[in-house]
């Protein structure tokens, strides 16, 4: 049986791949001289050139190079680049089907809350109806209109209330993030925003939202946020520092951004229906486990947008390690064998309380989902 080889260029990792595949790669000039090997038993990185010599431009196990070249975008000739990363990522994307690909616990879960949430509304509203009812047979009709209005005013106010609040708050937000923070546009990180944009489109959003850099002191997280109209994609520094560089294509970003698109593709942030749910999410583990199916939804989506699942996968696998020199280097498939060293009835435990999977499992199950497609 041949080597299982890493590839390396431009400061990216990729593979392993089966020797017999990566020598037709090499011959059909997919793979360059100047790229480099690894595999076990190497004193050192090859280049390919050394390994397997002048390519003959023959090769075999076409229909497999083939696919390994489409999942494996950087693998192209060094200075003609198959197009900008926005427009490979728009070209896999533009298809995206958000309902279709969402997990399949979140759609079980989803109508299980509509179910409760639903419940507790129609009980909710007894406390007006019935009295009403009743008033009506005994004391007339403009008598229940009278208790109904009066009853309700509290509710009107409430609701007025919880408005007011929401808009006072993205006024807050807004000034906030304005003065403090670096709008991506046009002008502003043209790669971001172009990123930002496409994903956007994949997606079916009819604008793009607004996307800030912020100071994290550190800090490595993404956000999708909503009020009552405008959507807001958050992303810190320190995250953008571990994926982007001036000639990175950066699959790993493109993934964080097309998962936080994902939130607000799906309808994850939509205040309305967050606020319809906010009972049944109150009942529980239910809440915590919605969250949790949501999060692998958005990963299949910021997936798909992206276009790779290794660099999807390296996306996950860097808010483990949180280190730009470790992220072309890490071997997803050793972190996703992790989740098997995981004590089962602990990790079961410990799941139940969180509002996110964790990062081993989120790679497995996106893998899973890949390879289905």
């Amino acid at each position: 049986m041949g080597l299982s080889i890493f590839v390396a260029r431009n400061n990216k990792t990729l593979g392993p791949f089966p020797e017999e595949q990566v020598r037709d790669l090499y011959a059909k000039g997919k793979i360059q001289p100047q790229d480099h090997l690894w595999a076990e038993g190497f004193d050192s990185w090859k280049p390919a050139s050394e390994y397997f010599g002048v390519s003959s431009g023959l090769g075999r196990y076409e229909q497999v190079a083939a696919a390994i070249v489409e999942e494996v975008p950087p693998l192209v000739t060094p200075g003609k680049r198959s197009g900008s990363a926005s427009t490979r990522s728009k070209k896999r994307s533009e298809d995206i089907d958000v309902s279709g690909s969402l997990f399949e616990s979140e759609k079980t879960l989803t109508l299980v809350a509509y179910i409760f949430a639903g419940i507790f509304w129609v009980i909710f509203s007894m406390i007006w109806i019935v009295p009403t009812i009743l008033i009506v047979f005994r004391s007339g009709l403009f008598a229940g209109i009278f208790y109904l209005a009066v009853t309700f005013l509290p509710v009107v106010f409430f609701a007025m209330f919880f408005i007011f609040t929401m808009f006072l708050s993205e006024l807050f937000f807004r000034s906030k993030l304005y003065g403090e923070s670096l709008l991506v546009s046009s002008r502003q990180y043209p790669k971001l925003h172009a990123a930002l944009k496409n994903a956007s489109e994949s997606l079916g959003l009819s604008e793009p939202p607004l996307m800030f850099v912020v100071n994290s002191s550190g800090s490595i997280n993404a956000l999708a946020v909503r009020f009552l109209k405008n959507r807001y994609v958050i992303l810190y520094g320190s995250l953008v520092d571990l994926y982007l560089d001036d000639d990175s294509d950066a699959e790993e970003l493109r993934f964080i951004i097309g998962h936080e698109l994902g939130h607000h593709a799906a309808g994850h942030c939509h205040w309305f229906k967050e606020m319809f749910l906010g009972p049944a999410k109150m009942i529980p583990f239910l809440g915590l486990s919605l969250s949790r199916s949501r999060e692998f939804s958005a990963d299949r989506l910021g997936y798909l947008v992206a276009g790779s699942v290794e660099g999807s996968a390296r996306g996950l696998a860097s808010l483990a390690h949180g280190s730009k020199a470790l992220n072309a280097v890490t071997n997803t498939e050793v972190f996703e064998n992790q989740e098997a060293e995981r004590p089962a009835l602990v990790a079961f435990v410990d799941q139940l309380f969180a509002t996110h999977p964790r990062l081993s499992l989120r790679v497995k199950k996106l893998r899973e989902f890949a390879e289905k497609q």
